[in-house]
C-alpha cells in the first residue's frame, strides 16, 4: 500500500476512534478502559490494534444501526470498519445506504471513493470524490450567504441543504487519487482550491510538496513543506 493511502487510514482511524470515544462517554462508560487498552505506547510511537479496534467498532455502530436503521452516520461508522478490517464489498454496501439516507453529506462520498480506490476501481473513485468536493463548495457558499445576524437564507437551504460541512478531505482525496496515479497538476489545482476553504489545514500543504516534487520543482516543494510543519508545530 502506499503513503497516501496509508496516510488515508491512519487519519481514517483517528476519526473513528474519535467518535467512538464521544459515543462510549455518553451511553457505554464501562467500554472505555477497554477500547484505550487496545493502544500501546513505546517511547512516542503509539501503536494500535486494528483488529481487535475494528471490531469494537462494529459491535458499537453496529447495535445503533439495529436500534435505527435509518441512522445514516451509523452506517457509515460501520462502514468504516468493514473497510478497515478488509470487507470492501461490507463497507460498499453500508456507506451507499447512508448516502440514500443522506445524499448530501460529502463525507460520506469521500468514504465509498477509498473503498473503489481499495478495489482498484480508480475511475468510480475519481468521479465520487469530485462528487464530495461539489457539495462541500455548495456548503460553503451556503455559510458566506448568511445574513449579519448569522442566519441562513431560507432559499439557499432549499437548494442546497441545510449543514455547513466545510471539511478538507474531498480535497485531499482527489488530489492524492491524481497523485497516485501520476496526474500532479490536477492534483496542485485540487488542493489550491483546497487551501481557499482552509488555509490552516497542515495535509493540503504535505500534498502540495509531494505534488511540486513529482514535477521537478524543488524550491515550490521545500517551501509547502516549510508551510505543513509550520502548521504542525
Amino acid at each position: 500500500m502506499n503513503t497516501i493511502q496509508n496516510k488515508q487510514k491512519l487519519l481514517l482511524i483517528l476519526g473513528a476512534l474519535a467518535t467512538t470515544v464521544v459515543i462510549v462517554l455518553l451511553v457505554q462508560n464501562n467500554i472505555v478502559t477497554n477500547l484505550f487498552g487496545m493502544t500501546k505506547k513505546s517511547g512516542d510511537n503509539v501503536t494500535t490494534n486494528v483488529k481487535e479496534f475494528t471490531e469494537k467498532q462494529k459491535e458499537i455502530f453496529g447495535q445503533r444501526e439495529i436500534a435505527n436503521p435509518k441512522d445514516s452516520s451509523a452506517k457509515r461508522e460501520l462502514s468504516r470498519a468493514y473497510y478497515l478490517s478488509g470487507d470492501y464489498e461490507k463497507a460498499e454496501k453500508l456507506i451507499n445506504e447512508a448516502i440514500e439516507l443522506n445524499v448530501s453529506n460529502p463525507q460520506f462520498y469521500v468514504d465509498l471513493g477509498r473503498i473503489y480506490e481499495a478495489q482498484g476501481n480508480i475511475i468510480g473513485a475519481e468521479e465520487v470524490y469530485k462528487k464530495a468536493v461539489e457539495l462541500n463548495t455548495k456548503e460553503i457558499q451556503i455559510k458566506n450567504q448568511t445574513n449579519a445576524d448569522g442566519i441562513i437564507k431560507n432559499e439557499t437551504i432549499k437548494n442546497a441543504g441545510v449543514f455547513v460541512y466545510n471539511i478538507p478531505t474531498p480535497y485531499t482525496s482527489l488530489a492524492g487519487l491524481y497523485l497516485n496515479i501520476n496526474k500532479p497538476n490536477d492534483a496542485v489545482s485540487v488542493l489550491l482550491d483546497g487551501i481557499k476553504t482552509n488555509e490552516k489545514y497542515p495535509y493540503f500543504y504535505s500534498s502540495l510538496s509531494e505534488a511540486y516534487k513529482k514535477l521537478g520543482d524543488t524550491q515550490k516543494s521545500k517551501y509547502y513543506e516549510e508551510q505543513f510543519q509550520k502548521l504542525i508545530k
